[in-house]
This record gives structure tokens, sequence and C-alpha cells, in this order.
């Protein structure tokens, strides 16, 4: 049996860490009509899932619990990363799929 390869993450998303954040994102962006507008609640986080959020944000994570700030979130995509498409497109690469306005 072959061995698998490790899979690449981008540089924004160090060992997959932020898949619950950008899951909960584009949860939040499909209900929104892709529209990276208001806050939604992400709850019960790793102390690692944590610290990828916070080196996101460019600040520190001690509860489990947060609120996302999707224009936050999609400033820093389309700026510090340069994503055109910014949160809607980082929720894409993580989940593998495209995202559907419901």
């Amino acid at each position: 049996m072959a061995a698998t390869e490790p899979l690449a993450y981008p540089s924004w998303n160090p060992g997959g860490e932020l898949g619950l954040a950008l899951q909960t994102a584009a949860d939040a962006l499909e209900r929104n009509g892709l529209q990276p507008t208001g806050t939604h609640p992400l709850t019960g986080m790793t102390r690692h899932q944590r610290a990828a959020l916070g080196a996101l944000l460019g600040c520190g994570m001690v509860r489990p619990q947060v609120r996302l700030d999707l224009e936050v979130l999609d400033a820093i995509f389309r700026g510090k990363y340069h994503l055109a498409g910014g949160l809607v497109e980082a929720c894409e690469i993580a989940l593998g799929r495209p995202l559907v306005a419901v």
C-alpha cells in the first residue's frame, strides 16, 4: 500500500486548523447570499484552532468561543493574502467546493 501524500494547505491555513472557522464562515456566507456581512458565533475550538485564528486576525485567542466578523475576515483575505474573492475564495479553497447562496 502506497503512503498518501500529506495535504498541502495554504500558508494562511496551517495544517488545516482554520477548517472549523472557515466552515462556519461558509455556512454564514451561503445564508447571506455570499455577502460577507454580520458576526457569527464559533464555539468548540481547540487550542490549535484558536492559535491559527488568532494568527490570522493578529491577536491572541483564549476562549474556545468567538464571534466571527465576516467583513473583517474578508478584508484580511483580500488585503494580506491577495485573494481577489476574499473570504468566499478562502472558504472555497479550504472546503474544496464552490459556495452557493441558499
